[in-house]
Parts: structure tokens; C-alpha cells; sequence
């Protein structure tokens, strides 16, 4: 199996960069948080402002697959951002999607972003009127991580999810 490289994307509070770290810790990947300074960090940002400017550029998803690790890239994109999504799944990217109950969800981010739920509600309705464009996108590997009860999903059942669908190896 070549090197993975998964996109974890999703609903706000679904545990994505949660789930990237733990990734990094348990599994050795390079866990790349693209909405808090990964892409800097880690050396990406010219290759993908060069793929956002032309997404049939490969260099930035060449620049992923060239690195020591499997990657994991933690992005809860815009969902005018969709074309470049799907133009990394075209480039080998395994695209991954967090799902789970809404007021939990909402909980959970409000935890690590603070008390003003605005961009939580805006990025959810934002979703929840483009989800007929974004689901198929990710078809087969939506995830609900935040359970009804207000718990998430384990994550090495998550892990065992992926390596079903040959995603990272076993």
C-alpha cells in the first residue's frame, strides 16, 4: 500500500483535529491542521495556495505523498472550497467525514473555541445547505463521531473503519 494521505473534514466539534493528533501520537502520521498554522509548519503553504490557484497543479499532493510519514490533513473546509476537495480525492486523497449529533457538536466546539456559538451555527447551515454537494464527495466514508449521547466514536474504531476501506494498512 502506498503512503496514505486522508483529509479529515466535517461538521465544527466532531473531533477531526482530536482525531489528527491522535493519529500523529498512536500511528506515527504528520498531523497537518490546516486551520491552525499545519500548513506553515510544516512547509505546505506554497504548494497549496499553487493547487488553489490551479487545482489540476499536482505539486502540493506530491509535496503530501513525498513525506516520511502518512498524512493526515485536519480541514473543516468552506464549502465553497468543495472543487479543490474533490481535487485532492482525483490526486490519491482518501476524504474522510465527521459527522454526529448537531447539540453535542455544537458543545464540544464551543469547549475549544469559546463561548460565541456564531461561526459554529454559520458553518453548520452552511453544510446543511450544500450537504446534497459535499455527501457524495465523501460517500462512503462519513463517520458519525459524536454520538447521541454526547460521547464520540473510539478511535480505534475509526482506525479499523479506515483500514477497511484500505485507507492506511492494518
Amino acid at each position: 500500500m502506498a503512503k496514505p494521505v486522508l483529509l479529515i473534514s466535517g461538521i465544527p466539534g466532531s473531533g477531526k483535529s482530536t482525531f489528527g493528533r491522535w493519529l500523529e501520537e498512536t500511528h506515527g502520521f504528520l498531523h497537518v491542521d490546516m486551520e491552525a498554522g499545519g500548513l506553515d509548519r510544516h512547509g505546505l503553504r506554497p504548494s497549496w495556495e499553487q493547487f488553489l490557484s490551479d487545482l489540476s497543479s499536482r505539486v502540493f499532493c506530491n509535496q503530501l505523498f513525498d513525506l516520511s510519514k502518512p498524512v493526515a490533513l485536519d480541514w473543516g473546509f468552506p464549502v465553497t472550497s468543495l472543487l479543490a476537495v474533490d481535487a485532492l480525492q482525483r490526486q490519491g486523497v482518501r476524504p474522510w467525514w465527521f459527522t454526529g449529533d448537531r447539540l453535542f457538536a455544537r458543545i464540544n466546539f464551543l469547549k475549544t473555541k469559546g463561548p460565541d456559538p456564531g461561526p459554529f451555527d454559520c458553518q453548520y447551515a452552511d453544510i446543511s445547505a450544500h450537504w446534497a454537494s459535499i455527501s457524495p464527495v465523501f460517500s462512503d466514508r462519513i463517520i458519525r463521531m459524536v454520538l447521541q449521547d454526547g460521547s464520540c466514536m473510539s478511535y480505534d474504531k475509526v482506525y479499523r473503519e479506515l483500514v477497511q476501506k484500505r485507507d492506511v494498512p492494518a
